[in-house]
């Protein structure tokens, strides 16, 4: 859409009402008189052309689907009208009518070179490679894709959140801590090879700690009369 003094704007259509998709960019605001027009190549890409004064600028989509200027020409007239491109002989060509300064107007034709990128030879080869990598890494993975179905078809998932229950033998390689309540229907092997039974009792133990804690606590408050043997001191008997 044109309108005078403002950047030209693209809008999409989508259901029932149009959609601001792009605006244009240019280096002036467009002037009284200008015109856009949509073409569409023989390689199927659709291109823009938009007068503005005696300026034609061509935009092509990039990439990301936005249109950019690629192509800008200077034209000795104050204004374009009538923008058309036609296909003749394989080869395009622009015609419009051109204004002057005085009113006059005059039919004039440019030709258009449009440059079309054209794939490497070989390239269905490279694409036909990168398939079958794609493949080769998914039949790597079949193995573990299967044996996710099967925890999720037996019910092997271990969730934390609701319950659950184990009718098979069941593994914790790293430990298990219960929160909670556990109800155990079947026999239950506690292993632990490298435990060894306390000599003495948990009462004791706690005796034994609470007495080392005495024993360091009198060591740092003897810390000022210790001897150090790593260097000289000056020590001060008293009698």
């Amino acid at each position: 859409m044109l309108s005078a003094e403002t950047s030209p704007k693209i809008y999409r259509w989508l259901n029932n009402h149009l959609l601001l998709w792009q605006m244009l960019p240019t280096d002036s605001s467009i002037q009284e008189g200008s015109n856009v027009q949509a073409i569409t190549l023989s390689f199927v890409e659709s291109v823009l052309l938009l007068t503005n004064g005696g300026k034609i600028t061509m935009y092509r989509d990039d990439k990301h689907g936005q249109m950019v200027p690629t192509f800008e020409t200077e034209v000795a007239c104050s204004a374009v009208d009538d923008l058309s491109v036609m296909d003749i002989n394989k080869e395009y060509v622009m015609g419009f009518i051109c204004e002057n300064i005085s009113g006059g107007t005059t039919m004039m034709f440019r030709s258009v070179l449009v440059e079309q990128i054209e794939l490497e030879k070989g390239t269905p080869e490279i694409i036909h490679d990168c398939l079958q990598e794609v493949k080769k890494g998914l039949e790597e993975r079949k193995p573990i894709i299967s044996e996710f179905e099967d925890i999720l078809a037996n019910n092997r998932l271990l969730t934390t959140d609701t319950m659950q229950t184990w009718t098979g033998p069941v593994s914790f390689l790293g430990g298990l801590t219960v929160n909670g309540t556990a109800s155990i229907f079947h026999t239950l092997h506690i292993t632990q090879e490298d435990a060894k039974p306390n000599e003495e009792t948990f009462d004791e133990f706690i005796s034994k700690a609470l007495d080392l804690k005495d024993e360091v606590k009198a060591l740092q408050s003897n810390m000022s009369e210790i001897l150090y043997h790593t260097k000289d001191q000056n020590r001060t008997l008293q009698r």
